[in-house]
């Protein structure tokens, strides 16, 4: 029985991602010609699902998400990332400490990233793309507030 191998990748994928049942049957007694592979069985209950539904089922039995291609991201310019240590690398920094665990995430535009050993500013270019980054280690919270908002970051309403 010949089957390639992409084939049977490309049937084994979508057994797994559906939860559906496969039946692979040769339909061909001639040895020479390419085998026919029959689907016999899908699961019905799966079959069932609109379009939403079995999307839903992927990602929650694979954690797997997936971007709706149709969906309008809207990219503003300006966005800003904070990124700090945690725990004791971001407590010896009292003010960007008090920014990042009171304010942090009241702010459009702003990521705020707990990776690193010092805090820093980054500058994006809307599409996370580092512009500049700025050492925050002894900035003030209204210095930190001030070049948010001359990057376009707003706080939210």
């Amino acid at each position: 029985m010949k089957i390639t191998l992409s084939l049977l990748i490309i049937l084994l994928t979508v057994s797994l991602f559906t939860s559906a049942k496969i039946i692979i049957s040769s339909t061909s007694t001639d040895t020479d010609s390419d085998d026919d592979i029959v689907i016999e069985e899908f699961d019905s209950e799966f079959a069932k699902l609109t379009d939403d539904e079995k999307l839903q089922k992927i990602q929650d039995d694979t954690g797997i998400f997936f971007e709706d291609p149709d969906e309008e991201v809207e990219q503003k310019s300006g966005l800003a990332r904070i990124q700090s240590g945690y725990g004791k690398n971001l407590a010896k920094y009292p003010q960007i400490h008090e920014f990042v665990m009171n304010e942090g995430w009241d702010y459009e535009g702003l990521e705020v990233l707990f990776i690193g050993d010092k805090p820093e500013l980054l500058e994006l270019d809307g599409k996370s793309n580092v512009i500049k980054r700025h050492d925050i280690r002894d900035w003030t919270l209204p210095q930190l507030r001030e070049k948010l908002i001359e990057l376009g970051v707003k706080p939210k309403k």
